[in-house]
């Protein structure tokens, strides 16, 4: 559930060495470009999925790396041609040593943000991914995180810390098991809010299935294919007109015809001259 690290290389790139990553490739893109790509948010169905392999993910970072990965959103979430949920951007990871289990620096996307990020000297731990989850979730339901209304970033910190817990709008189409289950990690206290391993019982993870996000992961990878052979088929047909017409202009009578006539014309122009040359007495005729 964490997109896999396949090889590094130096080489370089606009007259300066550049270290190049390889990674796997998550050709489905990111949930957010899935949902950009219809211009709709995603199905519940697709989210429950979604979440289930993020819990797994975080659940991995936190108990296996020790690592926080602050900056959970819809664009770090990859897909693969079969569906598969893989979280990505680690840039922002923080390592959590055996004798430190709190970090203090405030790194990630402030929408996603939890609240105990934002307060001054206040410390946080693995849980601030949670709430970052809880919000990724009303994100995939709505296409957008919430306060997106607000004006500035700091208007938006201080709603997040100041302000109740978000919660999914009245009109947006959700079971009420989706709205425990994003209720649950948009807890406010820290100790109160529970750990990946808690959440990955819920029901509304528990019995997520692929195929819901696996048949629209494929419908959009077809019309993309579908798109992307058109286009080839029409700049083909543009190359064969192009190619034509000049071979049209190459071999033009038209273009033969003006030539000859333009030559022909240049010679009758000289021959006046040349006979007006040849019939004009000369001074020595005229003995002078």
């Amino acid at each position: 559930y964490i997109i896999a690290y396949r090889d590094a290389f130096i080489r370089e790139h606009e007259m300066r060495s550049t270290l190049w990553v390889v990674m796997e490739l998550c050709i489905g893109g990111s949930t957010l470009e899935v949902m950009r790509r219809q211009d709709a948010p995603l199905r519940e169905g697709c989210i429950s999925y979604i979440c289930a392999g993020l819990l797994n993910a975080l659940d991995y970072m936190h108990t296996e790396v020790k690592a926080i990965h602050r900056d959970i959103k819809a664009a770090n979430v990859l897909l693969t041609a079969d569906a598969g949920v893989k979280l990505a951007d680690l840039g922002v990871a923080a390592q959590l040593y055996n004798t430190m289990s709190k970090r203090g620096t405030m790194i990630g996307t402030p929408h996603w943000m939890a609240p105990e990020t934002l307060g001054q000297n206040e410390q946080y731990d693995k849980k601030v991914d949670i709430w970052s989850l809880g919000i990724t979730c009303i994100e995939l339901a709505q296409m957008k995180p919430p306060l997106t209304d607000k004006t500035s970033v700091y208007q938006v910190m201080m709603c997040i810390v100041s302000g109740p817990p978000p919660v999914l709008a009245e009109e947006t189409n959700a079971s009420p098991l989706f709205r425990d289950f994003v209720k649950m990690t948009l807890v406010k206290d820290p100790p109160e809010r529970p750990f990946a391993s808690e959440l990955k019982p819920h029901a509304f993870v528990r019995g997520a299935r692929p195929e819901p996000l696996r048949n629209l992961v494929q419908e959009q990878l077809a019309a993309q294919a579908a798109r992307r052979e058109q286009e080839d088929a029409e700049q083909e047909e543009e190359r064969l007109l192009r190619l034509e017409y000049e071979q049209a202009l190459r071999a033009s009578p038209v273009e033969s015809e003006e030539s000859s006539a333009s030559h022909s014309s240049c010679n009758s122009s000289a021959e006046p001259q040349r006979r007006a040359h040849h019939g004009s007495p000369s001074n020595r005729d005229l003995g002078v």
